[in-house]
């Protein structure tokens, strides 16, 4: 008794001749039904049976999700990537949910964070979820958190600008600004020709010496990261000479005088 195989597809068309069938994506695809169609024969009579399977669907892998940059701050654009597989080789669509602290956020692989609607210490999590078009679907997930920004200081001034040896010298920062809006506080530190002084609030009293260099650093903290130092100085100019009174002796003067 000898007897053949026959792979065949749901069309008709052969696949195989042999009593194996080596499936492959070019070849066979999910949903399909193949059919084993076996014939034996004596050589006068032949006979045949079959059976049918159907190719199970292979769920896609989300193999890995980032986000990028690393660091986030409350102004940062943000990028979602991933990296994702198919037995099957199905084209793959994809979705993106973003989520702030749980709470969804956006849908689209880039998200811009803004001080208005985001804070330090938010979760920032990007789910990525893919569909193979047979409903086999794969999710992953990546998150950030997002750290405070340092506050910074505009520029610092001294006033009066043009100082005299008794003025009292006021220093400022000016336009400081903190992303997330909270309550700064200003750290003052006088020096004069490069020696640092004892004062440390905003006011540096005289008298000074003329042609001395005063400077004052200011540093930004908000509570929780030191920014930036910002420096201002100013010279003393030397104070001119008065003339208190005029007195001519003697008070009647004559020709001969």
């Amino acid at each position: 008794v000898t007897i053949t195989y026959q792979w065949l597809d749901a069309d008709g068309n052969v696949l195989s001749e042999t009593g194996e069938l080596t499936l492959t994506p070019e070849t066979v695809q999910p949903t399909q039904v193949l059919t084993c169609l076996a014939i034996a024969t004596d050589g006068e009579l032949e006979i045949s049976a079959e059976d049918n399977v159907t190719v199970e669907n292979t769920v896609p892998v989300v193999d890995s999700v980032s986000i990028s940059p690393e660091t986030v701050h409350v102004d940062t654009l943000l990028e979602c990537s991933f990296e994702a597989s198919d037995a099957d080789v199905e084209e793959l669509t994809v979705s993106y949910s973003w989520t702030q602290n749980g709470t969804e956020v956006g849908t689209d692989a880039s998200l811009q964070l803004n001080p208005q609607d985001f804070s330090d210490e938010d979760v920032i999590a990007c789910v990525v979820t893919v569909e193979d078009g047979y409903e086999g679907t794969a999710s992953n997930s990546a998150e950030v958190v997002i750290e405070n920004t340092a506050p910074v200081i505009g520029y610092t001034t001294i006033t009066p600008e043009s100082p005299y040896s008794y003025d009292t010298l006021t220093c400022t920062a000016n336009d400081v600004v903190d992303l997330e809006v909270d309550d700064v506080t200003i750290s003052y530190q006088w020096s004069i020709d490069g020696e640092i002084q004892t004062e440390t609030s905003n006011m540096l009293i005289g008298p000074f010496l003329v042609g001395a260099l005063v400077s004052c650093q200011t540093t930004p903290n908000d509570g929780k990261t030191e920014g930036d130092t910002s420096n201002g100085d100013v010279t003393i100019n030397n104070t001119a000479p008065t003339v208190d009174s005029i007195a001519v002796t003697p008070s009647i003067v004559y020709a001969d005088t």
